[in-house]
């Protein structure tokens, strides 16, 4: 074999080398492209299915939040209700003013003789609006409404006792504290109203 073969058989070698070479890399960049076109698909998917996913969760906790404002502004609507009507009872307890020496025993006493009225206005409103007060003011109200129901019994002929008078004092506290009691509740929830 002379050295120009070996030659030319090398540079065939060569050329088939790197037509080879040339192939491999032609077909090894398409591969390529064709893999990392399908993983970007994949990916993406992956994407946009988790994203999917964000915004059903985000439109559910949307939806729930509503709901539970829907629900928080009637409760809210409602104690404010309560309020109110309670503000009207304890306010229609106290009698008008008949002569300037009248003083808080006969206040007392014109309060007594309204017990049965008393007990009853209570336990409507007891009944309308119990669900909404805290227990500390119902207990209040509960007890206004028993002490009005069984000294309405012990009022004679008219006249009325030195325990009646202090019972209708008893009602009256217990009616101004409950009172208190949701008037600052119904005003702490307007207060964080203002703050959001």
């Amino acid at each position: 074999m002379e050295f120009v073969d070996i030659m030319a058989i090398a540079g065939a070698i060569l050329a088939s080398i790197g037509g080879a070479s040339l192939i491999i890399g032609v077909l090894s960049s398409w591969l390529g492209k064709v893999w990392a076109s399908r993983i970007m698909q994949k990916e993406i998917a992956d994407h946009n299915k988790e994203l999917e996913k964000l915004k059903s969760e985000f439109l559910l906790d949307t939806e729930s939040f509503k709901t539970r404002l829907k629900k928080s502004e009637y409760i809210f609507e409602m104690e404010y209700d309560a309020a109110s009507k309670l503000v009207e009872i304890r306010r229609n307890l106290l009698p008008t003013v008949d002569r300037p020496e009248m003083d808080y025993y006969e206040a007392n006493d014109v309060m007594a003789e309204n017990f049965g009225r008393i007990e009853t206005d209570l336990g409507l409103f007891l009944k309308r609006y119990g669900v909404v007060l805290d227990d500390e003011a119902i207990s209040l109200i509960e007890s206004a409404q028993m002490d009005a129901g069984n000294e309405k019994f012990y009022l004679e002929d008219g006249m009325i006792t030195k325990a009646s008078n202090e019972v209708a004092g008893r009602v009256y506290s217990n009616l101004r504290e409950a009172e208190r009691i949701m008037r600052k509740k119904v005003l702490s929830q307007a207060d964080m109203r203002k703050s959001d």
